[in-house]
């Protein structure tokens, strides 16, 4: 499945994605910061990682702005009320790096996405897939390095803490971008509906199962989570890829939401080890997903607006600038 990216140099539109980018961020931190480690900002599911990502391959670096102020304003906010003695200056600071690397790694990102994948169809062979994935993992080592190290440099954590807390940020930031950065790759544009006229049944015999998977099963049976495998591989090879996507987002929402309200598949204490657990079963999910995706994808799609690598770092972001 060919991804166009979008190409629109009007003020007034660009001001508007940018707004629609920052609420979005905004909003999709709001709802990670529901399941943080408590005393600190961090989340073992981040879906504006995933966002942020999408955004910048869809809209290029002009809305970048959109996703620092997004980081910082919801950093700070999440800070004061988990930090309440810190001063300010400590406060501003932290929320500014941390906003500073979730810049830099949705920039890190697409160069190295667009260097390594096969950005001509991201997702229409195994080995594009497996190098989106290589480079989104490599960029989520930036923000969790950057965001971490403040942290502790401010005493909002010890310095003992440091490996788990980076090791739960990382992971968190690779969740969402395995999870969201395809959703929003495949749904920019809408995709063929036929599948959803033609096959309403069997689509909802899908859902069906997954929900029965997700919800009837028992603590002690929590082994037939695995059963989930097979309903996406159903959906993927009956539903095109976008549809599979779509249902791959679900299962994960349906599933940090039913762990938060004590129900689902992932229960054992302490909380943060379920949503560490949780968090590493939805990204096989994902990458399983998009694998097999790849296999069945439409070699004949509409390739990508962008046919030529420019030649240096500056080259690349003039680039992506100006589209």
């Amino acid at each position: 499945m060919a991804i166009y990216p979008v190409n629109n140099h009007d003020r007034s539109h660009t001001i508007f994605i940018l707004c629609i980018v920052f609420i979005l961020y905004f909003a999709f931190g709001k709802l990670g910061l529901l399941v943080a480690i408590p005393g600190t900002n961090v989340t073992p599911i981040w879906p504006p990682s995933g966002l942020a990502l999408g955004v910048v391959l869809l809209f290029g670096i002009r809305v970048l702005p959109a996703i620092f102020l997004g980081s910082s304003i919801l950093n700070s906010t999440m800070l004061v009320g988990i930090v309440p003695d810190a001063s300010w200056w400590t406060i501003l600071s932290v929320s500014t790096i941390t906003g500073i690397g979730a810049t830099l790694q949705a920039a890190f990102g697409l160069f190295l996405i667009h260097y390594f994948a096969n950005v001509h169809a991201l997702f229409d062979s195994v080995t594009s897939v497996v190098k989106f994935l290589f480079a989104a993992v490599l960029s989520c080592l930036i923000n969790s390095n950057i965001g971490v190290l403040a942290l502790c440099f401010s005493n909002i954590i010890s310095w003992n803490d440091y490996p788990s807390v980076w090791w739960t940020w990382f992971i968190g930031d690779i969740g969402g971008a395995f999870v969201v950065t395809p959703l929003i790759l495949t749904w920019a544009h809408l995709p063929p509906l036929q599948e959803f006229t033609t096959r309403k049944c069997e689509l909802l015999a899908l859902l069906a199962s997954i929900g029965a998977v997700i919800f009837l099963t028992t603590i002690q049976d929590a082994q037939f989570k695995y059963l989930l495998l097979p309903c996406l591989v159903w959906a993927t090879m009956r539903f095109n890829l976008p549809i599979a996507i779509g249902i791959n987002a679900l299962i994960a929402t349906i599933l940090v939401l039913a762990h938060i309200n004590g129900y689902g598949l992932f229960q054992i204490t302490p909380i943060s080890t379920d949503l560490f657990n949780l968090t590493c079963f939805i990204t096989v999910l994902t990458g399983t997903v998009l694998m097999l995706s790849a296999e069945s994808a439409n070699k004949n799609a509409p390739q990508y607006l962008w046919t030529r690598k420019p030649r240096s770092l500056i080259q690349f972001f003039k680039h992506w600038w100006h589209r």
